[in-house]
């Protein structure tokens, strides 16, 4: 518990301190003949922000992944259908964040994003929900752009108590996550290491330039809040034992009446149309 208290106190940049030190004193006690590595390939980027509580990314990450596989729409996904062979790839215990790297264009364009194709499957932490800050930063916007180039899985993870938030307020209002788009500058994200951000910055404008990766950013979190509605109903739907069948179908017809005005601003009239008349119907039982 004493330890627990600790780290709810420390953010990811105090957290890699204390695991540089931590590697430097397991490299001298290499002789303990007992311990045995386990290496293996990963299959999950995460995608953060290092101003975040270390315990916060931990707990985003543990509910995503007891979640996910019941609400997954990917069926061929083996890796994250078993949870079991799910390999982290965590930056924070993955790199030293110490040592120098020259990160050019080629290793920009190329290393890393075959690194991010190898992964397959980008989760990226996002909080607050109504200000979250990886929208604003260099490398998060940079690791959502070559998600959607090498065609990866994008998904999203929040802790209980965001997500919570976040399905209230999405209930309410569903024009409330254009507020989160709203965020979305790439030309204006910063990075901790100013030479990471002008770097990153260079390669967007011999790239793609700023405001096509500004749509595309766009449209992946459209994609997203889509996918995130849909499961939000199932979910709904799959924990209301207990429930009175008012409730069920009062909380049910409030979560498809929200995915039937998402679908309506992305002007997916057809999909729009068919939940309307299906929320108008069952409101008159």
């Amino acid at each position: 518990p004493k330890k627990k208290i600790k780290l709810n106190n420390k953010n990811n940049n105090q957290m890699n301190d204390n695991q540089t030190k931590n590697q430097q004193q397991q490299q001298k006690e290499k002789e303990d003949d007992q311990k045995i590595l386990l290496i293996k390939e990963a299959n999950v980027f995460v995608s953060h922000a290092w101003k975040y509580k270390f315990l916060d990314v931990v707990n985003s990450l543990k509910r995503f992944f007891s979640t996910t596989s019941s609400s997954s729409s990917d069926d061929d996904d083996n890796k994250i259908q078993n949870k079991d062979s799910i390999i982290l790839w965590f930056d924070l215990f993955s790199n030293n964040q110490h040592s120098e790297h020259d990160l050019d264009f080629n290793w920009l364009c190329n290393t890393f994003q075959s690194a991010i194709k190898q992964f397959g499957h980008t989760v990226m932490i996002l909080s607050p929900w109504d200000d979250p800050i990886p929208l604003t930063r260099a490398w998060c916007l940079f690791e959502l752009y070559s998600t959607a180039i090498t065609k990866s899985k994008f998904s999203i993870a929040m802790t209980i108590e965001e997500e919570n938030k976040f399905q209230e307020a999405i209930i309410k209002d569903f024009t409330i996550y254009n507020k989160m788009l709203g965020q979305i500058n790439v030309e204006k994200s910063k990075s901790f290491k100013p030479e990471d951000e002008k770097r990153i910055h260079e390669v967007v404008r011999q790239t793609i330039g700023f405001n096509q990766l500004n749509s595309l950013v766009f449209d992946k979190l459209r994609e997203w809040i889509i996918q995130y509605a849909i499961d939000s109903i199932d979910n709904s739907i799959s924990t209301s034992s207990g429930s009175s069948d008012s409730q069920v179908n009062e909380d049910t017809l409030k979560r498809k009446m929200a995915l039937a005005n998402l679908y309506q601003s992305q002007r997916k009239y057809e999909k729009s149309e068919s939940l309307f008349m299906e929320c108008l119907e069952k409101s008159k039982v």
